[in-house]
């Protein structure tokens, strides 16, 4: 009598599928839910358990190893009493343990007040994620503790989340931080994912948080490419003079043709470059990644002695990229609006003002695009998980509806 885990042939709306646990006994088949979700490509069906040996994987197996063990003493204890309905009174009791070791834990770790924003601590500390993600959860506590201390005057638990707290909470972004409209539906989004966590662990059942008018705002957001010319142009021009633009021009191209962000970028080693394409975890999403090597990334590798440059903050990183692009000539003038503060304002300026690291991957993504390559083996790299986001993304709607028309404009 032996625990066994496999996963469930179907998939969740995120790509999870359900971890399930066997165990044959007495000529029968017993099958049982962990609760546990996993993407497929980070599960290893020989080991019966998760990939790699990050602090998540390992949490994640440490559970798999006491679920089995307790589900084997409970199945035990029943066969030796000679219980009847076993696999019912077995599936009762494991639910049964399982919810005596959540409610301790909330115990312990949340005390008995019912706090969102202690939760939120909490799991801001604890949750195994990546530094940026940890850096926007902390951002959306304090913003929390703002508008508890300046707008709500009482304790923010998971009760008071409802559709007039939505509502206040939002008027406090708009009117109070003048923030943009994406910008507040970032922190709304955060709001209904730490209510979502409590709510899975048995904290409160608040559903206000779902409802449909309790959404993320959102306005379509503005963003710039470069075209392929205009990295060719960037990429040809003499920097020699000054090493830390040439360095972090390269950087840049380089990550034009691999599509990362800026941290997968910087945490690239030697190790993870062989002949004809680059392996890498990405920081985000925690997943294995394979890109081909362009022969423009080639040419740097080279020049870098077989790795990139990693000494520079993305903040610098940043600021020399304007200048970069300024002295390459990327000066033209894009217009586009934006709502802050609930007012609409039209902006105008230099497209050199307007570049970021980012700037690269939406580059890598729209140029594939206009290519032709297959939308899931962009997305592959890029990491979206559906065609929608990545339509969205890279706004393919306008470059069809370009394609289109000066197909048609030359026939």
């Amino acid at each position: 009598m032996e625990p066994r885990f496999y996963l469930s042939s179907k998939t969740n709306k995120e790509g999870r599928s359900s971890v399930m646990l066997y165990i044959s006994t007495h000529g029968k088949r017993i099958t049982i839910s962990t609760g546990k979700f996993i993407k497929p490509n980070n599960w290893n069906e020989r080991a019966q358990r998760a990939r790699g040996d990050s602090k998540e994987a390992l949490e994640f197996n440490m559970f798999l190893i006491s679920f089995g063990a307790k589900a084997i003493a409970i199945l035990s204890s029943l066969i030796k009493n000679q219980e009847s309905e076993i696999i019912k009174k077995l599936k009762e009791q494991i639910k049964a343990a399982e919810k005596i070791n959540k409610n301790k834990a909330a115990n312990d770790l949340h005390g008995k007040n019912g706090s969102l924003l202690t939760f939120v601590e909490n799991y801001q500390k604890t949750a195994p994620k990546s530094k940026g993600t940890k850096g926007q959860y902390l951002t959306t506590l304090n913003l929390l503790k703002e508008f508890q201390d300046t707008t709500f005057h009482k304790p923010i638990d998971f009760e008071s989340v409802d559709m007039p707290f939505y509502d206040q909470l939002i008027t406090f972004f708009q009117d109070e931080k003048k923030y943009a409209v994406n910008t507040i539906g970032k922190y709304i989004k955060n709001l209904k994912f730490f209510m979502g966590e409590a709510e899975e662990n048995d904290l409160h059942s608040n559903l206000k948080f779902k409802s449909k008018k309790f959404k993320k705002p959102t306005e379509e957001s503005f963003s710039i490419y470069l075209t392929e010319k205009e990295i060719e142009q960037m990429f040809k021009h003499d920097f020699s003079e000054a090493p830390v633009k040439e360095m972090v021009r390269d950087l840049f191209v380089a990550s034009c043709w691999i599509g990362v962000r800026i941290g997968d970028l910087l945490s690239i080693r030697k190790e993870n470059i062989g002949s004809n394409q680059i392996s890498i975890r990405t920081i985000k999403t925690n997943e294995f990644v394979d890109i081909p090597l362009h022969p423009i990334v080639k040419n740097i590798l080279i020049k870098y002695k077989g790795s990139f440059p990693n000494n520079i903050s993305e903040q610098k990183f940043n600021s020399k990229l304007k200048e970069i692009a300024a002295d390459v000539g990327l000066s033209d003038q894009i217009g586009y609006s934006i709502t802050k503060g609930g007012i609409k304002k039209k902006i105008a300026e230099s497209k050199h003002q307007l570049i970021s690291a980012h700037t690269a991957r939406r580059s890598f993504a729209t140029n594939l695009y206009k290519r032709g390559l297959p939308i899931q083996t962009i997305m592959a790299v890029t990491g979206h998980q559906t065609e929608k986001s990545f339509r969205t993304y890279i706004k393919s709607k306008r470059i069809d509806a370009v394609k289109d028309m000066s197909g048609f404009f030359h026939e």
